[in-house]
């Protein structure tokens, strides 16, 4: 085989073709990479939301919770319904109105979720905890998500405006780093009129174990007064985390596509080294070299080139992540970087580097030595 450093020196010989090669393969692997890494880290946070006594009831064949309207008539139904737990005679059942909104924090807008609910709210959410202050309630107090909380530098004592609609910061919520942890929950009541909505969005009950789930899922199911649909929370959530994935699969379908155009830039570099390298081609076959090590030599010169954009590109996605960009229903508010969708990304840019490579590879290996040194 031949040396590495060979190999090396020969990276560094075309210095702009090589360096647009890398470009362009890093920036299919920053996509790539980026991508990866938003799906996962939405999948994550819905991944623990909801236990198995919950259930989300929204109207029947709507996609997401913000795109249902439920006939608030339809409250007495769901509280009277068989196998919903209670508490001191009261139905565990938590009307929600659910809007992707935009609020006003300090003069800037922000896009955040936000939850309007009732009393039961605290009795039904067992995954969520008031971490300090107060749960939100009338007279425009609002609680809001530890972590978005942080990621907008409000604290309690400070407003906000939602829908037009002045609120308070009476208290932090803590979820565990789940969905909720990027939401503002305010009055149902006030929310309603502040958005001019006569409906719900969804209920969130609680059944009395859940043995009692199926039963009351089925029961829904089968009413024909009120067109709702019931999952319990645990696939609801899984369902919704998958749809918001999809969004960021199809950039990564996007980047793979993208990469094809890259292995041909690779394949051009490559050709055009072998070009210009015929006759060092010939002298070395002239040297006892097989063909085989010139084959090697140029696979693993189209690999290191591939590697290194790989790295960059890897580089680069890291440095978005971390930049100050908003990501809805993520722990922190921003992508969480995993080694997984690292590695991945580094095998597609070798897999760009290796096919890229072959073909220039294997025609500098058929390098005819006579005709070459005439």
């Amino acid at each position: 085989m031949l040396p590495l450093a060979y190999v090396l020196r020969n990276v560094r010989r075309r210095r702009l073709r090589t360096g647009l090669t890398i470009a362009g393969i890093a920036l299919v692997v920053a996509v790539y990479f980026l991508m990866g890494s938003v799906a996962e880290t939405m999948v994550k946070s819905f991944r623990s939301t909801g236990g198995p006594e919950e259930l989300v009831i929204v109207q029947a064949g709507a996609m997401l919770v913000d795109y249902s309207n439920i006939d608030r008539s339809s409250l007495t139904y769901v509280q009277t319904l068989d196998g919903v737990a209670s508490k001191d005679g009261q139905p565990l059942v938590a009307p929600e109105l659910v809007l992707p909104s935009v609020i006003v924090v300090d003069g800037s807008e922000r896009k955040a979720g936000v939850r309007g609910v009732t009393a039961m709210a605290p009795t039904v959410y067992r995954q969520v905890e008031l971490a300090t202050g107060e749960w939100p309630g009338p007279g425009h107090r609002a609680a809001i998500g530890r972590s978005l909380a942080a990621k907008l530098g409000i604290e309690i004592g400070d407003s906000l405006e939602i829908e037009g609609d002045h609120f308070q910061i009476a208290g932090l919520l803590d979820a565990g780093g789940r969905v909720y942890d990027q939401e503002v929950w305010v009055d149902l009541e006030e929310l309603a009129a502040a958005a001019n909505r006569k409906t719900y969005s969804s209920y969130t009950l609680r059944a009395q174990d859940a043995a009692a789930v199926p039963d009351i899922i089925e029961t829904i199911s089968e009413n024909r007064r009120f067109p709702l649909s019931a999952q319990d929370a645990p696939r609801f959530y899984r369902r919704t985390a998958g749809m918001a994935s999809f969004m960021a699969s199809l950039g990564e379908m996007i980047a793979m596509i993208v990469a094809i155009g890259a292995v041909f830039g690779g394949m051009n570099t490559m050709y055009a080294a072998v070009a210009a390298r015929r006759r060092e081609i010939a002298v070395l076959r002239a040297l006892g070299y097989r063909k085989v090590s010139i084959l090697g030599a140029f696979l693993v010169e189209s690999l290191v080139i591939a590697l290194v954009a790989g790295v960059l590109g890897v580089l680069l996605g890291t440095v978005i992540a971390l930049s100050p960009i908003e990501l809805p229903y993520s722990p922190s508010g921003m992508v969480s970087l995993g080694s997984y969708e690292a590695i991945s990304a580094l095998v597609l840019a070798a897999i760009i580097g290796l096919v890229g490579g072959g073909l220039p590879a294997i025609r500098a290996a058929r390098t005819s030595v006579v005709g070459e040194l005439r």
